[in-house]
């Protein structure tokens, strides 16, 4: 990574940019896909339904992440229904988290290119099971976030970490 990146990143971290842009594209798809408001909370995660989550990993040359979007599945069938009655089932219900999670990257993805961070798009992947768990290998939680809605929290994690740039000794 060269230190014009490493130091982009850091700028990114240090001064909460990431975070703060991270809530807004929460805000801004929770009102636009679900017409909900999304509000911060402070809760117990370990009383967090983790049902259902969502999955994005974005990699580039530089920095490896991964993005989970999760709730319970009355959560996001009633948040479904609330904004579009009964034009879906409960299962179609479940990939609007998926859709969540694609749209939350797509806006992060496009600040962060404005600090020269750059990453294709990535597809997220749904998963469904009673208290599933989503690690994150590189332990680098840059996120932990719950939003409150009428219909339930949701908790949204990020994990993000600067790659090691190993030279060969000569």
């Amino acid at each position: 990574m060269s230190e014009q990146k490493k130091q982009k990143l850091d700028d990114i971290v240090a001064t909460n940019v990431f975070n703060t842009k991270c809530r807004e594209s929460v805000n801004e798809v929770f009102e636009s896909l679900f017409m909900l408001k999304a509000t911060e909370a402070t809760l117990d995660l370990q009383k967090v339904n983790t049902e259902i989550s969502a999955v994005v990993a974005f990699m580039n040359d530089d920095v490896e992440a991964i993005m989970q979007l999760t709730c319970s599945k009355q959560t996001i069938v009633k948040s479904v229904m609330h904004n579009y009655a009964d034009s879906f089932s409960e299962t179609q219900s479940v990939f609007f988290l998926g859709e969540a999670v694609n749209i939350i990257f797509g806006m992060l993805k496009e600040n962060l290119n404005l600090y020269g961070l750059y990453y294709d798009k990535c597809l997220p992947i749904v998963i469904s099971g009673q208290d599933h768990l989503v690690l994150n290998l590189n332990n680098a939680d840059i996120l932990n976030q719950t939003f409150k809605t009428d219909f339930g929290v949701y908790n949204l994690k990020i994990g993000l970490n600067k790659k090691n740039v190993f030279s060969k000794a000569g």
